[in-house]
């Protein structure tokens, strides 16, 4: 039997670890449980992990998933959390639900036949992880609307250019000047 969970990403982020709160209702309380992180297929996870996870414990509580190398989503795209068990039915994991629809996204269970929503609700999870950094880009504009003769700094055209330089541990240095070629 396998769970899953849809969550959105706004922003791209690298994604450390999931944690899940599972009961491990079985007889071995030393079975495994096993998280992949999937792409989504109209709606559904496609079935291509993109990474996983493979953790164990006895009883009720939060399990952590760790991803090593940490897995890099992008913004304004729709993952899937799968956790799937190999013990049979009452003989592996449960993975607890909010019982509301709480967050964007969407819970489905696979009990063999595909994929179906059972009840519309959340699982019950929490996801870690870091922002990507932006890309900064600079564009220089010409010709300099400085005064002949007078340091540009200031105008339009450079004021990004001289706060760069001036906020890196180097400076723009005391005989740097700029020209509009190189």
């Amino acid at each position: 039997m396998r769970a899953a969970q849809s969550f959105l990403v706004a922003d791209p982020f690298d994604l450390h670890n999931v944690t899940l709160f599972v009961n491990n209702t079985g007889l071995s309380q030393s079975d495994t449980l096993n998280v992949t992180i999937e792409t989504d297929a109209a709606g559904d996870p496609s079935g291509v992990a993109l990474a996983n996870s493979q953790q164990a414990r006895s009883g009720l509580g939060w399990l952590d998933f760790p991803f090593a190398p940490s897995v890099i989503l992008q913004g304004q795209t729709t993952y899937w959390m799968v956790a799937s068990s190999l013990q049979t039915a009452g003989d592996g994991y449960l993975w607890y639900h909010s019982a509301a629809d709480a967050v964007p996204g969407e819970a489905k269970v696979d009990q063999g036949l595909g994929w179906i929503v059972p009840t519309p609700t959340d699982m019950t999870y929490t996801t870690y992880g870091i922002l990507r950094e932006p890309t900064l880009g600079l564009a220089l504009q010409e010709p300099s609307t400085a005064d002949p003769g007078q340091d540009p700094r200031g105008a339009p055209d450079f004021d990004p250019l001289w706060t760069i330089l001036d906020t890196t541990p180097e400076g723009r240095g005391k005989d740097w000047y700029p020209r509009l070629s190189y």
